[in-house]
C-alpha cells in the first residue's frame, strides 16, 4: 500500500527524550491501510477492498474506493478510456467502530488480450491499482461530482489531481497493487496473519517506551511490519518479520500524559498480501 501523500522519513524529538520517526506518528486523517480479501482471484471475480483509516481529529470521513488499469505514457485508466466514462466508484462512511470501510470491486471487468496471454501461461497480473480516498464531509469535490455524474476520468487516474486545493489535514489518499490469475484457489496467495502478543487497551506510563511482541503467520519468508499510533511514535518505522520474534518499541514523551488515542499495526507480507490490527491507547 502507498500513500499519494509522502509520509517523512525524518526524525522527530518528543520532548527530546527518544527521538522517532515522523512516519510512525499520526496527526490527522491517515488511510492506514488497503487490504484486500482475498488478494488474488480470477478476471471478473470480486474482492473486497477494506480501508482502515485513522481520525485522530474526529471528522468522520466519507471514503471513495475504485480499481484501475493504468496505460500509455500518462496512465489513464483503461477502463474509462474503452467506454468513454468515468468507472465505478464505491463511497461510504467510515465505521467509527472498525475504523474501515469495505467495498466489493471487480479488479479486472475487462477483456485485455495481453493479460489473457500472461494468465494462460500461468502467470499473475499485478498490474491493476486500486485508489482509495478518505475526505472530511464536504473537502473533496469528488462526492458531489459522483452524485452529479459529472467526475473526470482523468481524475481517477490520478488522485492527486482530487486533492488540489484540500488541506492535507483534511483529506488522505492511497494505493495498492492487486492481482489476477487462474490458478487454482488454494494455491494462491493468502493475507497473512497478525497476532498481538499482548491485551488492549494499551497503556503506557508518559515519557516511557513499552515493547509490544507481535507474531505474524502466513505464506512468506520474508516481510514488514510498520507500526503507527496517534499517542507517542514507535521507535522504528518498519520492522521485519523474522527471522527474530518482531518488537515494537511504543515511546512517549512526558508531554503524552493524558492521551487517548488508537495505535495501528500494519503487516505487508511484500507479495500483494496484509493484515492490520487496532487499539485503543493512552498515556498515563
Amino acid at each position: 500500500m502507498r500513500h499519494l501523500w509522502a509520509l517523512s522519513l525524518g526524525f522527530l524529538c518528543l520532548g527530546c527524550e527518544e527521538a522517532v520517526p515522523a512516519a510512525t506518528q499520526i496527526k490527522h486523517l491517515q488511510i492506514v491501510s488497503v487490504v484486500a480479501d482475498p488478494p488474488e482471484v480470477e478476471p471478473r471475480e470480486t474482492t473486497d477492498i477494506t480501508v482502515t483509516i485513522a481520525d485522530p481529529d474526529g471528522l468522520n470521513p466519507e471514503v471513495a474506493v475504485w480499481v484501475c488499469v493504468p496505460f500509455g505514457d500518462a496512465g489513464r485508466c483503461l477502463e474509462s478510456e474503452l467506454t468513454g466514462e468515468a468507472q465505478r466508484v464505491v463511497t461510504g462512511p467510515r465505521d467509527p467502530t472498525t475504523h474501515a470501510f469495505t467495498a466489493t470491486v471487480v479488479p479486472l471487468a475487462i477483456d485485455i488480450a495481453e493479460v489473457d496471454e500472461i494468465l494462460d501461461a500461468g502467470g499473475a497480473f499485478r498490474g491493476i491499482l486500486a485508489f482509495a480516498l478518505a475526505c472530511a464531509p464536504g473537502a473533496c469535490p469528488l462526492f458531489d461530482q459522483l452524485d452529479n455524474g459529472t467526475v473526470d476520468p482523468i481524475d481517477l487516474s490520478d488522485p492527486s489531481r482530487l486533492l488540489r486545493h484540500v488541506p492535507m489535514s483534511k483529506a488522505h489518499a492511497a494505493w495498492r497493487t492487486l492481482a489476477v490469475t487462474r490458478e487454482d484457489p488454494q494455491f494462491r496467495q493468502s493475507n497473512p496473519v497478525l497476532l498481538p502478543q499482548f491485551t488492549a487497551p494499551l497503556e503506557v506510563k508518559a515519557g516511557d517506551t513499552r515493547e509490544l511482541n507481535v507474531a505474524v503467520d502466513g505464506q512468506f519468508s520474508d516481510g514488514l511490519i510498520y507500526p503507527l499510533t496517534t499517542v507517542g511514535g514507535f521507535a522504528e518505522h518498519a520492522v521485519s518479520t523474522g527471522p527474530e520474534p518482531p518488537v515494537l518499541p511504543w515511546v512517549t514523551a512526558k508531554s503524552d500524559a493524558g492521551k487517548d488515542g488508537h495505535v495501528y499495526i500494519v503487516v505487508d507480507d511484500g507479495s500483494g498480501g496484509q493484515a492490520v490490527w487496532f487499539g485503543e491507547a493512552s498515556a498515563r
